[in-house]
Parts: C-alpha cells; structure tokens; sequence
C-alpha cells in the first residue's frame, strides 16, 4: 500500500498496581519502540501529562532524545507535548536538538491541554492557553526559520535571537495539532499545521 503511514502510540504509564522500577519500565518501553521499527512501523509516537498516579511521561523530550539515538528508521513524535506548559524559546531549542539526533525524522504534535491540575501546578492559567499556544507556534517558527527573529507578544518579546544549530528539516520539523473541538480545529488550520 503506498500513501500510508502505520504508527504506534507509547502512553508510558506505569500504574501503582503494576508499577516495575522506573528505569526498567523506560528500558523497555525504548526496547518496544525499537521491535516497532523492526516490524516496519513507520512512526512511533509519545505523550504528556503531569502529577499523574501512574507517572505518565512527564518530559517528553529527553525521552525523545532517547528515542532518536534507540532507532535508525522510525519516524517518532508527540502526540501531544502540551505547548502551554512550556517556554518555547527553550522548547524551539530542545526541538532542533532532536531533529538533529534523529537526523530529520522528528513530528511535533501540540495540543493546548485540558487538565486544570496541570495549569495550577505549573502556574500558568487555563484561560490563556489558546494565546500561550499561538504565540509559541509562531516563536518556534519565527526562530527555526530566520536569524536574528524578533516577536512581541503578549507572553513573548523576543529580540534578535538566533538559533544555532537548527533544525535538519527545513524550514523545521512537520507540526500537528492536536483537538477536537471547532475552535481548536480552526486554530490549527489557521497555524496551517496539521490535524492530529
């Protein structure tokens, strides 16, 4: 069949029930994604959450990271990292990183995020998170693409920096959206990303 990608998703929880020492669990999980590429699997994805009972992955680009150097093939991604909930200068830096370690096979799916437990725990509040995302698109874009990106926002003011190095993929690595609901939908096509 050609035109289609298959992927797998890796939620990595580790429920208390079950619950086998965290660098076991993170050993085979990266043990699973790499049986995936063997299988022929064409994209392995991950996810993020926080202040979860079963650990669910809180910091999605060092594991990132550790998937770009576990694979040769497989394509890996988030779906979703919650934008809002990070600094995008930092993340445009962290993404670039990993693009680079995998040698160009990076996806970044965002999402804005739901949970208010979330939001408080990172003292960011809920009600800007559609700005927090917007803004955070545009800076990661404005820095993967030109040198010397300035930006003035309401959460960014950003000037004259240059990221280096950059991304392998140009202009930068493909961005997904992640949502369901009509704002979010219109959102992401607005961004002109993809629908996650």
């Amino acid at each position: 069949m050609s035109g289609m990608d298959i992927g797998i998703a890796f939620f990595l929880r580790n429920p208390p029930r079950w619950r086998i020492p965290f660098p076991d669990f993170y050993r085979e999980k990266l043990a699973q994604i790499r049986f995936a590429e063997e299988l022929g699997f064409d994209t392995a994805w991950i996810g993020e959450h926080h202040f979860s009972e079963d650990g669910y992955l809180p910091s999605p680009m060092p594991f990132l990271s550790a998937m770009a150097t576990a694979t040769h093939r497989i394509r890996i991604g988030t779906n979703v990292l919650l934008l809002p909930l990070h600094h995008a200068i930092r993340l445009g830096e962290d993404v670039a990183l990993v693009d680079i370690l995998c040698n160009g096979r990076l996806d970044l799916g965002l999402g804005q995020g739901y949970a208010v437990g979330e939001f408080k725990g990172y003292g960011v509040p809920l009600q800007e998170r559609g700005s927090r995302y917007e803004e955070g698109v545009n800076v990661m874009r404005g820095m993967w693409e030109q040198d010397g990106f300035s930006f003035v926002g309401k959460h960014y003011q950003v000037d004259n920096i240059r990221l280096n190095p950059k991304p392998v993929q140009r202009p930068h690595p493909p961005l997904w959206g992640g949502g369901n609901s009509d704002k979010a939908i219109a959102r992401i096509a607005r961004l002109g990303m993809h629908l996650i």
